[in-house]
């Protein structure tokens, strides 16, 4: 026959793992990368950048770039930076190991509900109650029965309808002994003794922001305070648990009260045969908690050895996840595979080792070809339950290298999903005990077949499949106790939902709202001690599907994606199809340098949608081509001259067409005014021209490179000095004989100046024409000048002279008769031009050594020596009298109105009114001509002081 017995046990124990994962990361191609530290926490262990912790100090490794060496890396946490060398014994092949780095102790509180609990099983004849429980100070088991108390209202005839007040004496069961102080109180109520009451899930900070228990450093948690709720319960004491991450909670309350209420007061856990069933009471407390976390936060910045050009880089991915069950499908998938500079890809394979045993798979000639490995494919080196190291070869005409190793590890199936328990396989020998087996499952709830994978929040059981023992009816088995607290947070959480109790045959109706892996073990027991152990799986998913986004990791602004993006690789957990892709910044150029956000997510076909996910695609700038042209200082006319190109890609970028121009000195005054020519207009392999110049002279060369995707460069930023060639004739060779009969030369005379101007002829040197003298003279002491143009002067009626609306002269100044042409005298004999004016009529025309001005009726009018118009100002109310051109000043005389006169200045170069002086006269006494002076101009009998610029011109008479 089979026995069961119940008692409370409360294990736990505490397990907690960690590592260092990336957060964000740049391109391997890059020479260095910055990473922000996670230290393997979830996301909800992570509040603004700081993870919080369960242990004082961590240690962690940080992946590095396959293939590449490390030169430094500074490592930064909780403020303190630390910059280690690459030599260093912490950079390892393929990661870095951090070790022994503390966090900084923050204080927790928290507050729950615990119940501890108290269970009692009354026998099948309904007349007595068992109990049992850990004695907290000789740690061993005390089992004990008694029988109500006659008279009390636990009693109705023979049947027990309570356990009634315990009495000081007692029945001992099992072989136990010893104080029953932890059962039974002084008065006799029963006592519920925990010392390993489990916490709450989560503290919380200073702040209010919670902190789950996986950060939480168990052995720093207690119990604080304790106000018992439930009915009729005392509390006897509170504090720190007998192990990490548990409380002492010590409550008692009498169960001699037939009026408790199952469901209420107590949950009537199981029934057996006859009148035997098991109750469990409730001992309730409010519960207030402490505890401490360990707050980090950090990153690490990797500084790498440049790389080699050319050469090449690239990564793999372990598709769908880098932790499956032995025997799903899996695969293989190459990513961010580039070659630079003459490097050309040629193939990859994969490498799988383990332990020692190493199988390579085929060469693959794609960048972009998955290796897909189904049960059927697996090599013979993977297991079941291992761990296997996983590496990519590239091969390339430049050489091969691995990448990895990146770790593969099969979870054997037999070890979860209600798989069979392997049975005893050796026979003891006779006479001697042989020990229960047992088998458990997880099983959809109401169902009896085991699952090893549900969607989280589905309702699933835990029951025993196969419960004996072989030396049955001789021996019996029990359940021991089932164990929770190995496992998961969640799994720990199970047994609250049933009183605390590890000692029953199922437990039902559990909502699995744990995501991940839990695996449970039951322990049973004969009669003779021997125990056996069972274990199944349930490994509880997201029942969302998952969006998986596969696409290169870098791309130069404005070039083709070296491959598409899909979500190909996006799945459902449970198995559905997926039927929509929602994708957001796919393009298929990204033109601004800098990082791009590209997120998919994703629809099964029983309409659940996945998370946002997210891929981060780095746009490397496109360098435009560096150019500069080589060109020889100089060649000789007929000879061959080279002008040989320099341009390159300062990032390996292909030149796809080349246009070299040339100049040509024809005036030898300089480029500006000659024209370009095309000598060369090809492609990027048109690196050099060779020509032979056929006139002497100055050329000069320019270069125009353009890339594959548009972008160009040029020689504009090379002085042209350093793209002129000098062309020069061969000096000529002559071999030249003289004779004569004179032995000594003539004596020379001296010519006087005079002389030569009244007996020679005057050519003009550019024509060879001969011309007069009229335009020269000889100034006393026998000097020759040339006769410069005079400005034009005012008379009393300057317009006299020039009404018409043309200007026309037969004399060009030299004979000083006013109103006459303002140009220089000319060697030859002049062309005289017909200038038209359009205002009429012209009253004074001046001119300078820059521009010619007209004052017309009502305005004055600035021109180019060419008679382009400058500028224009109406401001007379009548004619002007006269002009005055000095340094950057016009200054301007005319009528202003009836009676009146006015003085006016400009700027010459812009017209802008620079002074004005409208009070005077018509008809001023004195000198009436505008006369400059230091500071100023004369005009009649006043003097302007016209240099402060001011929009008045201020008159000071002279009388």
């Amino acid at each position: 026959m089979k026995k069961l017995l119940s008692h409370i046990l409360l294990i736990c124990t505490i397990t907690s793992i960690w590592s260092l994962q990336p957060l964000s990361s740049d391109a391997a191609s890059t020479d260095s990368q910055t990473l922000t530290l996670k230290f393997g926490a979830a996301a909800n262990q992570i509040i603004s950048d700081t993870v919080y912790l369960a242990t004082p100090t961590t240690s962690f490794k940080v992946p590095t770039y396959a293939g590449r060496t490390v030169a430094s890396y500074n490592l930064t946490i909780n403020g303190t930076s630390q910059t280690v060398n690459g030599t260093d014994p912490s950079v390892k092949d393929g990661y870095i190991q951090v070790t022994d780095k503390p966090g900084k102790a923050i204080p927790l509180e928290g507050s729950g509900i615990s119940n501890p609990a108290f269970t009692a099983d009354r026998t099948s004849d309904g007349k007595r109650w068992r109990a049992g429980a850990t004695n907290p100070d000789t740690k061993e088991i005390t089992k004990i029965e008694w029988a109500p108390q006659a008279g009390t209202g636990c009693m109705a005839g023979t049947i027990s309808s309570c356990p009634g007040l315990i009495p000081s004496s007692v029945t001992y069961l099992g072989g136990t002994s010893g104080s029953i102080n932890h059962l039974r109180y002084s008065n006799g109520e029963a006592v519920s003794y925990s010392e390993n009451v489990p916490t709450v899930q989560s503290l919380e900070l200073s702040t209010g922001q919670t902190i789950p228990w996986v950060s939480i450093d168990k052995c720093s948690v207690e119990i604080t305070g304790a106000k018992p709720t439930s009915k009729g319960l005392s509390l006897i004491k509170f504090g720190k648990g007998a192990e990490c991450g548990t409380g002492t909670l010590v409550g008692r309350r009498s169960l001699n009260d037939n009026t408790d209420v199952a469901g209420i007061d107590y949950t009537r856990t199981s029934t057996g045969s006859g009148l035997a069933e098991q109750r469990q009471w409730k001992y309730v407390f409010d519960t207030k908690w402490k505890g401490t976390t360990y707050a980090y936060k950090g990153s690490i910045t990797i500084n790498y050895v440049p790389k080699t050009k050319p050469g090449f880089d690239g990564d793999f991915d372990i598709l769908p996840d880098s932790t499956l069950t032995y025997g799903d499908t899996f695969k293989l998938g190459p990513k961010d595979i580039e070659t630079t500079g003459s490097c050309t890809f040629q193939s990859i394979k994969f490498r799988i080792e383990r332990n020692g045993q190493v199988y390579t798979g085929n060469a693959i000639t794609s960048k972009t070809t998955d290796d897909t490995y189904t049960l059927a494919k697996y090599p013979y080196v993977m297991l079941a339950g291992a761990s296997h190291d996983v590496y990519m070869q590239i091969n390339t005409s430049c050489g091969s290298d691995w990448i990895g190793p990146k770790e593969l590890y099969l979870m054997d199936p037999n070890l979860g999903g209600g798989g069979p328990t392997p049975t005893p396989t050796s026979t003891p020998p006779p006479g001697e005990n042989r020990p229960p087996t047992a088998k458990i499952a997880w099983v959809k709830a109401g169902t009896t077949t085991p699952t090893g994978i549900i969607p989280v929040g589905t309702k699933v059981d835990l029951i025993i499949t196969d419960f004996n023992d072989p030396d049955y009816p001789d021996d019996w088995v029990d359940v021991d106790y089932w164990d929770f607290a190995s496992s998961t947070d969640w799994l720990k959480s199970v047994p609250d939902e049933f009183g605390d109790n590890l000692k029953l045959n199922s437990y039902t109706n559990i909502t699995a709202s744990g995501i991940g892996s839990h695996k449970v073990a039951l322990t049973v027991k004969d009669l003779k001690g021997a125990t056996y152990t069972a274990y199944a799986t349930l490994n509880v998913v997201d029942s969302k599907p998952v969006a998986v986004i596969r696409g290169p990791s870098s791309v130069k602004a404005g070039r083709p994606l070296p491959s598409e993006f899909d979500g190909l690789m996006s799945y459902s957990p449970i198995g559905l199809k997926i039927v929509n892709y929602v994708w957001t910044n796919v393009q298929t150029k990204y033109m601004t340098p800098g990082t791009e956000t590209i997120t998919l997510k994703v629809k099964d076909e029983e309409n659940r949608w996945s998370d946002v996910t997210s891929h981060l695609l780095n746009v490397i700038p496109d360098d435009p081509p560096i150019d500069t042209l080589t060109v020889p200082e100089q060649s000789t006319r007929l000879g061959t001259a080279t002008i040989q190109s320099q341009a390159y890609s300062p990032d390996y970028d292909n030149l796809a067409s080349r246009k070299i121009e040339m100049k040509y000195d024809a005036n030898n005054d300089g480029f500006s005014n000659d024209a370009w020519q095309t000598v060369v207009n090809g492609n990027g392999d048109a690196d050099s021209f060779t020509f032979t110049p056929s006139r002497i002279g100055k050329y000069v060369f320019q270069e125009t490179v353009c890339e594959d995707y548009g972008l160009c460069g040029n020689t504009n930023g090379q002085p042209e000095s350093e793209r002129t060639l000098n062309v020069v004739n061969i000096a000529p060779i002559a071999d030249v004989k003289t004779e004569s009969d004179v032995s000594d030369p003539p004596e020379s005379s001296a010519m006087l100046m005079t002389e030569l101007y009244n007996n020679g002829r005057f050519y003009n040197i550019n024509r060879g024409a001969i011309g007069d003298k009229s335009n020269w003279k000889i100034d006393t002491g026998g000097i020759l000048t040339s006769k410069s143009r005079t400005p034009l002067t005012n008379n009393t009626r300057p317009y006299y002279g020039t009404y018409n609306s043309t200007i026309l002269s037969t004399s060009f100044g030299i004979d000083g008769v006013p109103r006459m042409s303002a140009f220089t005298g000319i060697q030859s004999s002049p062309t005289l031009t017909r200038i038209y004016f359009p205002d009429n009529p012209i009253i004074v025309p001046l001119d300078d050594d820059k521009y010619t001005y007209i004052g017309a009726m009502g305005s004055i009018s600035a021109y180019t020596k060419s008679m382009q118009l400058v500028w224009k100002r109406d401001i007379f109310n009548g004619y002007p009298f006269q002009l005055l051109s000095y340094g950057s000043t016009v200054v301007a005389v005319g009528e202003s109105g009836i009676g009146r006169s006015m003085v006016i200045g400009f700027n010459r170069d812009t017209g802008q009114e620079l002074f004005r002086n409208d009070t005077l006269a018509a008809y001023v006494g004195g000198y009436t001509n505008l006369l400059q002076i230091p500071n100023g101009f004369i005009y009649g009998s006043f003097k302007f002081n016209a240099s402060g610029g001011g929009r008045r011109a201020a008159a000071i008479s002279l009388c």
